[in-house]
């Protein structure tokens, strides 16, 4: 297959997309932790006292807290998105693969030519750049949000690369969540091999050192949120060896998606 049906078949992914409203759910999710987030971030006091009632444990509560900082907004947006966010990605793509096999739509197109390894690649790269435009595009109006409400936002450099580190993070959870779309019959059985997929990546952060191997800040669950400390202009250890680990799960995924692929063509 050459470049050209490679791109052909990605747009029909992108109008996929479109049509089952894959791109309308995670839009929707990410834009409201992007407005959200600072505001929730700047007037939390606020938000405390008029839910709970100006009682005096409230008042004490608010007195207590720490002045709101634009940077709160960032822990704020990148927490809301490591969970749902991620979350949303799983269940959204999860049926990616699985779906047409079901209908009979994969067989169709691979024994008309289209090989496994475009099949698979043309999915994984229109899901890969809906997620990462609709993460830069959020992160843009959360970043827009927090100048707004709090006079300043950090160095725009900083919070783009925030926003790359966590994308990697986000495409990682693709490609796990292609492989197993090529993998289970079920997309409930799918879901949780998934989400499972994903505590297994946060515990893998708490795991200190494994002899003169540090774990923990390598691995791929650090993006999650690393993201805030870059973000606010802080530098993180491990954080090169953490995104190429990422990148090397990524394509193992996608290896073993294409192979699974191939192998139930047979």
């Amino acid at each position: 297959m050459g470049m050209g049906n490679f791109i052909t078949f990605v747009s029909k992914e992108f109008i996929e997309n479109i049509r089952t409203k894959r791109i309308l759910v995670i839009a929707c999710v990410f834009l409201f932790f992007a407005v959200s987030s600072p505001l929730l971030a700047r007037y939390i006091a606020e938000f405390l006292g008029l839910f709970a009632g100006m009682d005096e444990l409230t008042e004490g509560l608010m007195l207590a807290m720490p002045t709101p900082h634009w940077s709160d907004a960032y822990t704020q947006f990148y927490g809301n998105l490591a969970q749902v966010g991620a979350f949303t990605i799983i269940l959204v793509f999860i049926g990616i693969i699985l779906r047409e096999k079901r209908t009979g739509t994969a067989d169709l197109v691979l024994t008309k030519g289209l090989t496994p390894t475009v099949f698979v690649l043309a999915k994984f790269a229109a899901a890969a750049v809906v997620t990462v435009t609709l993460t830069l595009i959020s992160l843009g109006v959360s970043h827009l949000y927090t100048l707004l409400l709090f006079g300043e936002a950090g160095s725009i450099a900083d919070v783009l690369i925030s926003g790359l580190v966590f994308s990697v993070f986000l495409v990682l959870l693709l490609g796990v969540t292609m492989f197993l779309s090529a993998m289970v019959k079920g997309t409930g059985t799918g879901a949780v091999l998934g989400i499972a997929a994903y505590f297994l990546l946060a515990i893998s952060t708490s795991i200190v050192s494994i002899g003169p191997i540090r774990i923990g800040q390598h691995s791929p669950g650090a993006l999650m949120l690393s993201p805030i400390e870059i973000a606010m202009g802080f530098s993180r250890p491990g954080l090169p060896l953490a995104v190429l680990n990422s990148l090397v799960i990524t394509a193992l995924a996608l290896w073993g998606a294409v192979r699974l692929t191939a192998h139930k063509q047979l």
